[in-house]
């Protein structure tokens, strides 16, 4: 699996670590992985600076209609994606322009990522992540 998923309790941080190609399918098995865990509230880093996202339009679409409803659940955790190539952010960009802003960022690097959930984390999280 392209797609590595690690839940960090003590620090209020969902980790999502990917290499090779990424796909849909990919980011759907990792999100499954979440369920049944209390993260909806934690602060989530997707780390795709070593990863190729390989979406198509309608991928595109379908992971941004699940952004859009996890926003709007109450006191959604941040999202912060990191990439690094041209061609993924170009697909980071274009989930951006489908889900409300605030909660959901693109990011060049791990550590700017890092930084803005640390701010953008629900207090009782952020409290956890700089501790």
């Amino acid at each position: 699996m392209p797609l590595h998923c690690t839940v960090l309790p003590d620090e209020g941080l969902a980790l999502v670590a990917g290499e090779g190609h990424v796909t849909r399918s990919d980011i759907k098995g990792c999100l499954s992985l979440f369920k049944g865990q209390p993260v909806d509230r934690y602060g989530k880093l997707i780390n795709l600076v070593h990863a190729h996202l390989v979406l198509g339009p309608v991928d595109i679409e379908t992971i941004a209609h699940c952004l859009r409803r996890y926003c709007a659940k109450p006191f959604p955790g941040p999202i912060a994606l990191a990439v690094h190539n041209s061609y993924n952010l170009d697909m980071a960009i274009l989930l951006k322009q489908r889900v409300p802003p605030g909660k959901f960022r693109v990011f060049p690097d791990t550590g700017s990522a890092f930084r803005w959930l640390q701010q953008a984390a629900v207090p009782g999280e952020a409290m956890r992540m700089t501790s």
